[in-house]
Parts: C-alpha cells; sequence; structure tokens
C-alpha cells in the first residue's frame, strides 16, 4: 500500500533559492517535451534548446537541487552510488526533492496551453478542492408578437441560466526511479519530469476529443451530418454564423479526415485542384471554410500491431469539427494546480528503484452558449 509523501507546497514563493532551482527544472522539463513530442500538438516549440545548451541545464539542474537539498539537511552532496542511497534514506532529503519535483510538475501544468487544447476547449486551473460553475446564459430574444393593448403577451425570463459544475476528478501516472542513476552522466532530470506532464496532456486531450468529436449531443439537429454533400457543408458554416452571431468558421481535424473530405469534394473538378490536394494532402479551404489541421496523438502505451494502432489514436479520422470564431469554446477543462505523490511500496528485486504515483485532478464537460458541428467524410 503507498503512502503520501510529505511536501512543502508552495515553499519556492518563499524560497529563493528554491524558486530559482523549481524555475530551471520547468524550462528543462518544457524544453524536454519540445525535444521528444513535436509533433504531438501539445507542446510549445519555442521552449526547445539546442543540444549543447540542454545538457549543460541539466548537469546543472541536477547538481543544484541536489546542493540544495544536501545544504538544507546537513549532509554531504554525493559523489557515488552510496552518497545517493544515504541521501535518500533520509525523510528530510526526500521531502526537499519531492517538493521540488511536485512543484515544477504543477508549474509545467499551469504554463502549458496547447493550442490544439485551447482551439476546442477553455482552460481554468483552479486551487486543490475546488470546482468551477459555468453560467450558460440563452441567446433568445424577446418574442415581438402582433397585437393589441388587451392581449396576453409571450414573456421571456431574461435571467434564465443554465448551471454545469465541472468538478475535477484524480488521475495518476506511476512511474519507477532508480535514485543511483541520478549521478550517472546520461541521467535526463528533464525527459523524467516531460514524460509525466505529457502523460497528463494527453489524458486530457483525450477526455477534450471524445467530448467534442461525440455526436451524441447534437444528433438531430441541423449541427450533424454524418455524410458529405456540398450543399450540407456549406449549410454547417452557415448555420454556425447565423445562431453564434459571428462570420468566422473553422473546420478541425486529422489530416487523413481532411485528406478524404478534400477527395470527395474535388470529385469531377479540374485537374489545378486535384493537384493542390496531391501536393499537400489536403485543402486548405473547401467552400469558404478554412481547414485546420489538427496533429494526431496517442499515449504510446501499448506496444504497435497491425489490428491495434488506429485504436491508439486519440483523434478520429473519420469526421471533422466545424468552430465559430468567438471566445466561447465548446468543452471547459477544469484542473487543480497542484500535483501529489504517493511513493508506492519498493520494488523487492531492487533496494534502490523507488515507484511514485503522481495524481493530478481534472475533469471536462460540454458547457457552452456557443453552437458547434461535426461533419462526417463518408460519401452521401
Amino acid at each position: 500500500m503507498g503512502k503520501e509523501l510529505q511536501v512543502f507546497r508552495n515553499f519556492s514563493y518563499e524560497n529563493q533559492d528554491a524558486s530559482f532551482i523549481v524555475r530551471g527544472l520547468e524550462g528543462l522539463g518544457l524544453a524536454a517535451m519540445a525535444r521528444d513530442f513535436p509533433n504531438s500538438g501539445l507542446v510549445n516549440k519555442t521552449f526547445a534548446m539546442t543540444p549543447a545548451e540542454y545538457e549543460d541545464q541539466n548537469y546543472k539542474a541536477i547538481k543544484t537541487m541536489l546542493h540544495f537539498c544536501c545544504q538544507k539537511t546537513g549532509l554531504r552532496v554525493p559523489s557515488d552510488s552510496t552518497g545517493m542511497a544515504m541521501c535518500f534514506d533520509n525523510k528530510m532529503f526526500e521531502t526537499l526533492f519531492n517538493s521540488i519535483i511536485t512543484e515544477t510538475l504543477s508549474g509545467i501544468m499551469v504554463k502549458t496551453q496547447p493550442s490544439q487544447i485551447l482551439a476546442m476547449a477553455d482552460i481554468t486551473n483552479v486551487g486543490v478542492g475546488d470546482s468551477k460553475t459555468f453560467e450558460i446564459e440563452s441567446k433568445a430574444l424577446p418574442l415581438m408578437q402582433r397585437t393589441s393593448y388587451n392581449s396576453n403577451v409571450t414573456l421571456l425570463d431574461t435571467w434564465t441560466k443554465q448551471s454545469i459544475t465541472v468538478v475535477p476528478k484524480p488521475w495518476t501516472a506511476g512511474v519507477t526511479m532508480d535514485y543511483i542513476r541520478i549521478l550517472a552522466n546520461d541521467f535526463d532530470m528533464g525527459k523524467e519530469i516531460a514524460k509525466i506532464n505529457m502523460s497528463m496532456l494527453v489524458a486530457q486531450y483525450r477526455l477534450i476529443v471524445g467530448i467534442i468529436f461525440d455526436s451524441t449531443p447534437i444528433n438531430n439537429t441541423p449541427f450533424y451530418q454524418s455524410t458529405w454533400s456540398p450543399g450540407n457543408y456549406v449549410k454547417l458554416a452557415q448555420y454556425l454564423q447565423v445562431f453564434n452571431g459571428t462570420p468566422g468558421v473553422k473546420a478541425y481535424g486529422t489530416l487523413p479526415a481532411f485528406n478524404t473530405l478534400a477527395m470527395l469534394a474535388t470529385k469531377g473538378i479540374g485537374f489545378a485542384t486535384q493537384d493542390d490536394v496531391i501536393r499537400e494532402g489536403y485543402l486548405g479551404r473547401i467552400y469558404g471554410v478554412d481547414s485546420v489541421m489538427i496533429e494526431q496523438a496517442t499515449s504510446y502505451s501499448k506496444p504497435l500491431t497491425t489490428a491495434n494502432v488506429d485504436s491508439q489514436l486519440i483523434v478520429p479520422d473519420d469526421k471533422i469539427v466545424l468552430l465559430s470564431d468567438v471566445g466561447d469554446k465548446p468543452v471547459k477543462l477544469v484542473r487543480e494546480n497542484y500535483v501529489r505523490v504517493i511513493q508506492d511500496d519498493q520494488l523487492s528485486t531492487s533496494q534502490t528503484r523507488l515507484q511514485y504515483s503522481f495524481f493530478n485532478s481534472f475533469d471536462a464537460a460540454l458547457a457552452t452558449q456557443a453552437n458547434y458541428a461535426i461533419q462526417g467524410v463518408q460519401n452521401s
């Protein structure tokens, strides 16, 4: 049975040296995410570092963190595996070490605002145990009627609202760490941090995609078309423009989805347009609607086989989502700004390999005043 480790919450705000270490590890973790997951659509590539710069920052981050934790606990800075074992046998050292790691993970999570998520969802960060309630107002106008002074009038309640509360739920990612390897020249601290943060981001992305690409809430409405036809596609865009009150509409989907759509849209049309599809793989604008390609993503959690490869992809390749250029995104993601850590029972096969479970709470829901549409890419 695991135990929740003691950590000093937000202690870097009160200690300048700790703050410097956490900020450095945040930059290192963000750089590792940009290096190792550049095509996921979930990282900011501006945080990338050159290999030489990254190696230097990784070395400095490890040495600085170990020196800080040892200084605060009265231990000598370890220079070999025996010294590392002595450090991790000290509860205060372990508390400081894990406090730095959890603050780093929390900081990266708050600072990470992936463009692919922001295209479909609004992100709200809340404190531990908090939730977020969204008030959805009616867009209806008072009904203007031909009447007389003695007739009854249909009244509109101008304070009609629907409340949707999103309560973050705990998610966890388990990792192991052989602490004596921290002193090894090839130990990549940024990579270890990046893996945990990416697992959280991928889970959040899967949650959002599962909501917005689900046609169930808009079945039997004019905002869902399971098959393609030019007239219906143009109508979808028009409905969104009218009922959302904005002229801008964009379509979001994967390359295979837009490729299929482009082949349907250019059937029987001149070779020049089909050449664009062959060159780019899709059309950037179809019947007045901009095509915004979103990157496919996966958790990399299963061995790849021919039978299961498609099931490991997060974004459907058989439909696209049409969204208006409005600030109110259909999905609301609410996540806590804190990461907990639990140390599981030590592995019986290794005295130096520790198991940790990192917990972060988040959830998402459909909560919007704006309409959105889903277009299938099968031929009608």
